[in-house]
């Protein structure tokens, strides 16, 4: 993981938005998406870096060899950690636009453990993903996060495995302070 940040960090430096003073803000969430009902927090690391922790209820997943299959009506607990590398702040900033509620475009990585509560076709795994997103703030206290990217999902034994197309919605209320 702090290879990832390295990373990101290197990008920032290479196109010249290291010294940009960002307003990006620690979040803390409740979610609702293609992954299900959660609670996020994403804590602010640096001027273009957060980090998203998630937990909550969802889909559960059957994984094999070259087959991933989401099933809604198995539930499963899920949790997941994101990184993610705002790119383009300061352009929204030039152009006048928001960032309020981390509003932005980002590239980020992803790994999530999913359970299976009920297992009849489902089995605990891991999925992992690179992706591009954007979050945009709606109203005051909303969120919509939108994601799409490649990702390698493996069961948790570590038997089987297969890419797959990462792409997710959700929408999230934002717990915030009132403002005086």
């Amino acid at each position: 993981m702090k290879y990832i940040l390295s990373l990101f960090y290197c990008i920032a430096a290479f196109t010249g938005t290291a010294q940009f003073k960002s307003n990006l803000t620690s979040l803390s969430k409740i979610d609702i998406g293609l992954n299900g009902l959660g609670f996020t927090y994403e804590p602010k690391l640096g001027n273009y870096t957060t980090m998203e922790l998630s937990a909550g209820l969802g889909g559960a997943y059957y994984i094999a060899e070259g087959t991933l299959e989401y099933y809604l009506n198995e539930i499963g607990p899920y949790f997941s950690i994101q990184p993610k590398f705002y790119f383009n702040l300061p352009k929204r900033a030039r152009k006048g636009k928001s960032s309020d509620l981390n509003a932005g475009n980002y590239i980020g990585a992803m790994a999530k453990f999913v359970g299976a509560i009920n297992g009849y076709n489902t089995y605990p795994g891991f999925l992992y993903n690179i992706h591009w997103g954007m979050q945009r703030s709606i109203a005051r206290k909303w969120t919509i996060n939108t994601r799409a990217g490649i990702g390698y999902a493996i069961d948790a034994d570590f038997l089987f495995g297969t890419l797959y197309p990462a792409l997710d919605v959700k929408f999230s209320y934002v717990f915030r302070k009132k403002k005086i």
